[in-house]
């Protein structure tokens, strides 16, 4: 489950009918002078995390942590759609994350953090104001993220970055959806002073989708990453990047720029009701003759995905299967200044290995009445940085410093293999709060050339789920 995105005008739509549509239950709704109902209405909701978590591997101890905040869900008639929520939590965490938290200052796919007794301490804040003037169209301001895919994974845009201040709008006609994204990324690698004083960087996105059939969908996607400053001046928001029917190609060289540019496609065969196959393909930039001569120029950037889902597995309603397979080649992603590479807050905002793996994971899922219960499996193999010298993995090392031309390939440098298992039970208590007791265990271990890293990790606790919080990353 991806966190909470309205993308599209039916969804916008959708998810304020069936709000309405609960409290009109509840007989909340007033009727005008027409006798119809107003659609208007405020709804305040709770939000905490409380859990209790012992590791056991190279590192041994026990943890807990605890969140709390709140949710908005507002509506103004049938058009105007407002949702916010915010938590702050004190937490501790397995010792791989909480390393992770330390050195780059963000919890993962969460937010800032600072350090404390119990572990980090950190608040997220999410929320958009959603408008639509007609069913063709939806306009949406927001700050939160965007998951663009069919596949557990995105390496078009995913929701592994903190959240991320955006417009959005989103146009929908025939079989025809056509999504405008203009966001603001922060890069925090500077000392922290507060939010508004990191350094800003700007990325526009366009997302075209077809549903070519009843089995056949198919997107479009192109993207550009600028920084706000740069030695000579300050952009801002490069006004030639609002035109929303443009290709970023010919407008970034007209501009004799060097701006980051991507292209990707996205696919979704429908075999049967209930299995679906689905692949993505993202370019950062290549040349056809390079890829012909096959020799391993070191800017063929580019990654694939292919994966599959098959709902209501062999018959049995409510087991789900998954899987998929993701790579990356080196380079992917990353930029020669390093304040425009496809990132933000020290997180990549496609896949969380960044470039240069490949990997393949399974999930099984069943769920009956209240109780769901989850397996999930991935291997990754990734080449890492030694010596100084970049590999390709790191999307924050500048593409400037490569160690050769040619000769590069998928996981050079030194082999890191991940193995990651996990497994988790949940019963809802509370389904308008989404609220849930989980109990959860995960094994991990990583491997560097001869050392092996393992962690065992055992967790329970009470939350109402709201985000995903991504544990299976180098």
């Amino acid at each position: 489950m991806h966190s909470i995105d309205v993308d599209s005008v039916e969804n916008s739509l959708d998810l304020i009918y069936k709000i309405n549509k609960r409290i009109s239950q509840n007989d909340s709704l007033s009727k005008s002078k027409n006798d119809t109902f107003s659609y208007r209405f405020i709804e305040v909701s709770p939000l905490f995390f409380l859990h209790s978590g012992y590791e056991n591997g190279d590192t041994e101890r026990a943890f807990s942590g605890s969140a709390i905040g709140a949710m908005v869900n507002a509506s103004f008639g049938k058009k105007v759609f407002f949702s916010a929520d915010f938590t702050t939590a004190n937490s501790g965490f397995p010792n791989f994350i909480q390393q992770f938290a330390d050195s780059t200052g963000v919890v993962p796919s969460s937010a800032h953090s600072f350090s404390t007794k119990a572990g980090s301490h950190y608040k997220t804040f999410s929320g958009y104001f959603s408008y639509s003037p007609s069913h063709f169209f939806n306009f949406q301001l927001g700050h939160g993220k965007n998951f663009w895919g069919e596949g557990y994974r995105s390496l078009l845009l995913s929701d592994v970055a903190p959240n991320y201040s955006y417009f959005k709008i989103t146009s929908g006609f025939w079989k025809i959806k056509y999504v405008n994204l203009f966001a603001n990324f922060k890069d925090v690698r500077q000392p922290y002073k507060d939010y508004w004083h990191f350094k800003n960087k700007f990325g526009t996105f366009h997302y075209l989708s077809w549903h070519i059939s009843p089995s056949i969908d198919a997107g479009l996607f192109e993207s550009v990453i600028w920084q706000a400053k740069d030695t000579l001046n300050s952009r801002g928001y490069d006004v030639n990047y609002l035109n929303p029917v443009i290709f970023y190609r010919p407008v970034e060289y007209s501009l004799g720029s060097a701006d980051n540019s991507l292209i990707g496609l996205n696919l979704r065969f429908k075999i049967t009701n209930h299995f679906q196959v689905y692949s993505q393909l993202i370019v950062d930039e290549f040349l056809v003759k390079e890829v012909r001569a096959n020799n391993g120029w070191w800017a063929n950037k580019y990654g694939g995905q292919l994966g599959f889902k098959y709902f209501d597995a062999f018959g049995l309603k409510g087991f789900f299967l998954q899987s998929e397979f993701n790579e990356v080649r080196p380079y992917t992603y990353s930029h020669g200044s390093t304040l425009q590479n496809y990132a933000h807050f020290n997180q990549p905002l496609a896949h969380p290995l960044g470039a240069n793996f490949s990997e393949v994971l399974g999930i099984m899922r069943y769920t009956v009445r209240n109780f769901s219960f989850e397996i999930k499996s991935v291997i990754s193999r990734q080449g890492t940085d030694s010596a100084g010298k970049n590999f390709g993995g790191d999307i924050y090392q500048s593409y400037n410093s490569i160690p050769q031309q040619y000769g590069n390939k998928t996981g050079q440098g030194v082999s890191t293999v991940l193995m990651f298992n996990e497994a988790n039970a949940s019963f809802l208590i509370y389904p308008k709060l989404n609220l849930k007791i989980e109990i959860g265990a995960l094994s991990r271990t990583k491997y560097v050339q001869n050392h092996s890293f393992h962690t065992l990790y055992f967790w329970a606790g009470i939350k109402t789920s709201l985000y995903n919080l991504y544990r299976d990353f180098m």
